[in-house]
């Protein structure tokens, strides 16, 4: 009797344990199925992303003008270094790139997008700002600047030539003086850049100089007499000037860029020397010069030293000369 009851009691367990283990069995396929699920959603999150990226870089290059745009030709060996490259997988180009780092990053499309700007050229403005700054233009070959520079002076003098009566008494000439000169300058730079290490430049000024003379007073001491004279010089060259650049240091991720400088200018304008002034005949107290300078007369040399660094999108630069006039 007691066999029985154990035999009946083995027979119900093992009808009852292959039914539980059944119903086990779909939940597991369940969850990992879910899971699955999950990992598919996040890579579809990724390559969304990855999607609108590469639209907007497409959308910028339609939009950019047909002629090609310039580039930095003075380089800096520190934008070459260390750039992360992501390479594609199996599947869309770049899509299963963002696939494969997305799901290492725990499927956020950040690296992703962290690599389209690394991989990304410096903005044209800090380009441009740094060819400025290093003075390097041209990138082996021959180019052709110009340039125009305004600069007006204006003036006023007042002249006493008499003496002090009980001192406070005036006894003499009031003469007032005023002057005013506008400068036009129209610049001529050519310039070669010689394996981007030498530059050699040569600047050709055109001057046009006018000015404006008054006087107040004169003529026996009548001070409501008022004389204007004008006085100008037609456009004509002014001190040619030539320059030699040598970049000795290139920039690194610690170091700047350095160029060394020389420039001589020579005096090919008209010098201020030996320039007669004339007296009118309306003001016995005005005196014109008969014809206006457009140079200083001198040869002079200037050293320099200048250093850039870039730090996109910002530029730091400065320079350092000094000008030696020569006597003649």
């Amino acid at each position: 009797m007691y066999r029985s009851v154990s035999l009946r009691a083995a027979v119900c367990l093992s009808t009852l344990l292959p039914a539980a283990m059944l119903q086990a069995a779909p939940d597991a396929d369940v969850e990992a199925l879910k899971q699955e699920l999950l990992e598919l959603k996040q890579r579809y999150e990724v390559q969304q992303k990855a999607l609108a990226v590469l639209e907007q870089r497409v959308r910028q290059v339609e939009d950019q003008p047909a002629a090609p745009q310039p580039k930095r030709l003075a380089k800096s060996p520190a934008d070459m270094k260390g750039n992360p490259k992501v390479a594609t997988s199996t599947g869309a180009p770049g899509v299963g790139a963002a696939a494969a780092s997305g799901g290492a990053a725990g499927g956020s499309g950040a690296s992703y997008g962290q690599s389209l700007a690394d991989d990304s050229q410096p903005a044209q403005s800090v380009s441009n700002l740094y060819d400025e700054a290093s003075g390097f233009f041209g990138g082996g070959k021959f180019s052709f600047e110009t340039g125009v520079t305004y600069s007006r002076y204006d003036t006023r003098q007042l002249i006493l030539n008499g003496f002090l009566a009980l001192d406070s008494i005036f006894l003499g000439n009031i003469n007032l003086d005023r002057i005013k000169a506008d400068t036009w300058t129209l610049d001529l730079t050519g310039r070669y850049n010689f394996d981007n290490r030498w530059q050699f430049d040569l600047n050709v000024p055109v001057v046009y100089r006018e000015s404006t003379y008054q006087s107040g007073g004169g003529n026996g001491g009548a001070s409501n007499v008022t004389t204007e004279q004008d006085v100008s010089r037609d456009p004509t060259i002014g001190d040619v000037n030539f320059g030699i650049a040598y970049k000795f240091l290139d920039e690194s991720v610690n170091t700047p860029d350095a160029v060394v400088t020389l420039r001589v200018k020579a005096p090919t304008g008209k010098d201020p020397f030996g320039i007669k002034l004339r007296q009118t005949d309306a003001n016995s107290n005005l005196f014109v010069p008969d014809t206006l300078p457009t140079g200083n007369g001198v040869w002079s040399i200037t050293p320099g030293v200048s250093l850039v660094k870039t730090f996109d999108p910002a530029v730091l630069f400065g320079s350092l000369s000094y000008t030696h006039n020569l006597e003649e």
